[in-house]
């Protein structure tokens, strides 16, 4: 659901106005993020506003708006990592073609014309120092359009294309499903293909868990896993050289409850309104739920609850680790 969009870092140096307008579409609240292309793309965009300052065309009391301005919509994580490969010999713009033939970005915000259809070309010549060739941008369609929450089928293509943006730059993943079943297909199926996407995309996560929920007598306690083949079943279809944490908790009375479904990542979080499984078959191609990209602060909340020594829930024996079987 984020969309990741390359932007030639000389744009929002051009002045403050071009710097509040355009960084302001950006960020996990919009939806929308400025892919760090080249890494230390601040840094970049820092040179270029120092350099229209030595060249007197902005002066310092602009240049350090500009800076806090970055700043303040960092906090919104409107700039994240993506491994791409970048020549600093070559120009941004002959580095974002390149980059964009072989995986192509969401969309590409440059100063130099490209025939590619995700290419938007502003037009300096059309800067007079009064309006901001921000105003050349549409933010409300085409490729720059973005959103917040949708509509996925039930199935493990409609999750993971909900989820995909948010995996595809992330080293700490939470999957939290209360109904997650190991010996249930329509369970493992969609994490199956998380996890694929995510060993595709290269990412080697240094925390990959699930969460899920006891309810009653119906839900297979973690001291019969093995037995019951639940380990085994698992480890089929975690991709070779992946190992994932598996807690089942419990709620605490008077306490918080574990109801909502989510994939959460460091940088952002997903909630999804039926869950991490699949509907019956017979529904598959028909049932949809929403999913909705959720708010910086629930996501920090959220994650919060499920750290091995967290006190919000109770947790029902000790993590079960499943590696790889391929």
């Amino acid at each position: 659901m984020l969309k990741f969009v390359a932007v030639d870092p000389s744009i929002p140096a051009l002045g403050l106005v071009e710097c509040k307008q355009l960084l302001m579409h950006f960020g996990v609240d919009q939806a929308r993020i400025i892919s760090e292309y080249p890494a230390g793309w601040r840094d970049s965009f820092y040179r270029a506003a120092e350099t229209r300052k030595n060249e007197g065309k902005i002066g310092d009391v602009q240049l350090q708006a500009m800076k806090r301005y970055y700043e303040l919509r960092a906090k919104k994580k409107m700039l994240l990592p993506e491994m791409r490969t970048f020549e600093q010999t070559k120009a941004w713009a002959e580095n974002a073609r390149a980059a964009n033939g072989t995986r192509p970005f969401d969309a590409v915000i440059a100063t130099e014309a490209h025939d590619a259809p995700n290419w938007i070309a502003v037009d300096l010549g059309l800067r007079d120092g009064q309006e901001s060739i921000v105003a050349q941008l549409d933010f409300e369609s085409g490729c720059l359009s973005a959103e917040r929450q949708r509509f996925v089928l039930r199935s493990a293509d409609g999750i993971l294309s909900a989820a995909a943006s948010i995996l595809s730059n992330s080293r700490q993943i939470l999957f939290v499903d209360p109904y997650f079943d190991p010996l249930a297909e329509r369970c493992r199926e969609p994490l199956k293909q998380l996890l694929e996407f995510v060993s595709r995309a290269g990412v080697k996560p240094s925390r990959l868990e699930y969460h899920s929920m006891k309810k009653g007598e119906k839900t297979l306690p973690p001291e019969r896993w093995e037995k019951a083949g639940a380990t085994k079943e698992l480890a089929r279809i975690i991709p070779k050289g992946m190992a994932v944490r598996f807690q089942v908790w419990s709620e605490r009375d008077g306490g918080q409850e574990f109801h909502a479904r989510y994939i959460l990542t460091e940088h952002a979080g997903i909630k999804f309104d039926q869950g991490l499984q699949e509907s019956n078959e017979a529904q598959r191609e028909a049932s949809m739920q929403q999913v909705d990209l959720v708010e910086e602060h629930i996501r920090s909340e959220v994650w919060s609850w499920y750290f091995m020594e967290s006190k919000t829930f109770e947790r029902v024996g000790g993590p079960i680790v499943v590696k790889s079987a391929r």
